[in-house]
């Protein structure tokens, strides 16, 4: 082999070498770009779970909330009926002693 032929192989080596280059660069570059999104779409979906928490929380509430007034109207409707039913017997018992 040549030394001129030596050169041109080299030559065409550096052509290979720089173009496989380029492709890396901009493989890197669309990785980036890549990365750029995936990120976005985990902040976005941390503030999706972090909203999604508040409304399951209101949720939760607006749910408790007929039980715990069906449990303060039958506490009312118990009291109710304990007072007047102790009036009854004390009504009896002093209309009896008088």
């Amino acid at each position: 082999m040549t030394t001129e032929e030596r050169i041109a192989s080299l030559e065409a080596n550096e052509k290979n070498i720089f173009h496989a280059l380029d492709e890396t660069k901009q493989d890197i570059r669309v990785l980036q770009e890549l990365t750029k999104a995936v990120q976005k779409i985990a902040d976005r979906t941390d503030n999706t779970a972090a909203l999604l928490e508040k409304v399951d929380k209101r949720l939760a509430k607006i749910e408790r909330k007929p039980a715990a007034d069906f449990d303060h109207y039958k506490k009312a409707f118990i009291t109710a009926a304990v007072t007047g039913a102790a009036g009854i017997l004390f009504g009896a018992l002093f209309s009896a002693i008088l």
